[in-house]
């Protein structure tokens, strides 16, 4: 499930995923909501490999990284750097994520910062 929402001028998107230990038949009982957030100064075209780490999903921990690409005119991260991250599993799924995802083309380079946030849920 994606959904776009606005918020005090700040892009942010909800994405809900599932991971696939509890995909199995039998542990609906052990089934998680998890989700991710990613807000910013501007909203990916594409998501690229946006996942919820298995490590954290599997123990219910919950995560956010704070982050600031370099896009070309493309629309192409051409670097990135993590400014803070909670945990070395958020980090290495937010370096996944900032080498693939995609924005619109622009007319300029530019500089955005993008927060992800990992939540777990009950």
């Amino acid at each position: 499930m994606k959904k776009l929402v606005g918020v005090l001028g700040t892009l942010a998107l909800v994405v809900s995923v599932m991971p696939t230990a509890t995909a199995e038949q039998g542990v609906e009982e052990n089934a998680r909501d998890l989700t991710i957030d990613v807000t910013g100064t501007a909203v990916p075209a594409s998501l690229g490999e946006l996942t919820y780490p298995y490590f954290a999903a599997e123990r219910g921990m919950a995560g956010e990284c704070s982050m600031e690409l370099n896009v070309d005119e493309a629309g192409e991260a051409t670097s990135y750097q993590i400014r803070e991250c909670s945990h070395a599993t958020f980090r290495r799924a937010a370096e996944s994520f900032a080498r693939t995802l995609n924005y619109a083309p622009a007319e300029a380079a530019s500089t955005q910062e993008l927060t992800v946030s990992w939540g777990a849920g009950s």
